[in-house]
């Protein structure tokens, strides 16, 4: 087991919609010993004195290999690495597979490298590595590779519909508040969801080898748990 008596916490993707609420929902928890966050511009909401961990923020031009390699003084001994990157589709192929594909696996063969026992990824339901549709295929595969890294702890996460985001409003999403089909999930709780799995699930014992999906009935149960705890 791993000695730390709080966790430290690196999150790549913290500007989405996601990212946000899983920083939110940290800052104020007394069972983290630090967050990271890695972006390409911090967020005028991140105040290091409104945090009870300490917060370290990590500006990047890009999350190539090179770069982050260039930064594995400041996350060793981190505990857990949490990605919720995404893009749209409308982006294009490259810049879509790459935020979406490269960056994450990046960051998982970055984790491994520096032991770190538990990563968990935000993906989509519906995803498939061999899918002819871009979206399912690129998502499925960045899955795959996750799987690869053999971590202690690797956990998929896959919502649906993620309604009440805080961000841009697209055009689905608001086609999607009034058509009630498919499986869906508060952005809240997705968030909550996915930082309260790390806090329980980061002291994953380094000898074993452990991957799971969690699909959005399981993680709007899980959330529901965790709020009735609070």
């Amino acid at each position: 087991m791993v000695e730390a008596t709080l966790p430290k916490i690196a999150l790549l993707g913290g500007t989405g919609a996601i990212g946000k609420e899983i920083v939110r929902h940290l800052k104020n928890s007394e069972k983290v010993a630090e967050i990271a966050l890695l972006c390409r511009k911090p967020l005028e909401e991140w105040k290091p004195e409104e945090f009870k961990p300490k917060l370290t923020i990590i500006e990047m031009s890009d999350f190539e290999m090179e770069n982050l390699n260039s930064i594995k003084d400041q996350l060793t001994g981190f505990h857990a690495f949490l990605c919720t990157l995404g893009a749209r589709v409308k982006v294009g192929k490259e810049l879509f597979t790459k935020v979406d594909c490269e960056y994450p696996t990046n960051f998982a063969k970055l984790g491994r490298e520096l032991e770190v026992p538990y990563y968990s990824l935000l993906t989509s339901y519906g995803t498939n590595p061999k899918s002819f549709l871009m979206y399912p295929r690129v998502k499925g595969q960045c899955e795959l590779n996750v799987k690869n890294e053999k971590y202690p702890y690797a956990v998929v996460f896959k919502p649906g519909f993620l309604e009440a985001r805080d961000g841009e409003k697209r055009v689905i999403e608001t086609i999607m508040t009034y058509v009630r089909i498919g499986p869906r999930i508060y952005a809240t709780d997705m968030g909550l969801a996915m930082a309260e799995h790390a806090l329980e699930s980061w002291n994953a014992p380094k000898d074993e080898v452990k991957f799971e999906n969690i699909e959005n009935n399981d993680i709007v149960k899980y959330a529901k748990i965790k709020k009735a705890a609070q």
